[in-house]
């Protein structure tokens, strides 16, 4: 009986016999490839989107540079509105002043040539006739 329990112990303690190196050599070697291939697909992807992101920087910069063009431009015709306005002010403040309705307006209001064409079309289509 002694005997007997010595031989259920040692099947029950000792695992079966393997060859040493083969099964985890290979499972680690696996596991290598399948790190090595999501890498590669990090990196390709990672190479897309860095493509993407200078594309996108590119047309941010172009996109500020057009912004920084027109906040000139409504700067330069802010200015010159109030020029005109200026203008207009002692135009009508001369007129007002010498009570004559021929003024320096008319250089400003008054139609003229193709001027006077246009006003009157656009007159005409406005009213309908």
């Amino acid at each position: 009986m002694a005997g007997s329990v010595v031989t259920v112990l040692g099947t029950v303690l000792l695992p079966a016999a393997r060859p040493v190196g083969a099964d985890p050599l290979s499972s680690a070697r696996a596991q290598a490839a399948q790190v090595t291939a999501t890498l590669r697909a990090d990196a390709a992807r990672l190479d897309v989107l860095a493509q993407q992101y200078e594309v996108a920087q590119g047309r941010l910069d172009q996109i500020q540079s057009e912004m920084a063009q027109t906040r000139a431009t409504i700067a330069q015709d802010q200015v010159q509105v109030g020029v005109d306005q200026g203008a207009l002010r002692q135009a009508a403040l001369a007129a007002y002043m010498t009570d004559t309705s021929n003024s320096g307006l008319d250089a400003i209001f008054g139609p003229s040539g193709e001027q006077a064409a246009a006003s009157d079309e656009y007159k005409s289509l406005a009213s309908g006739n």
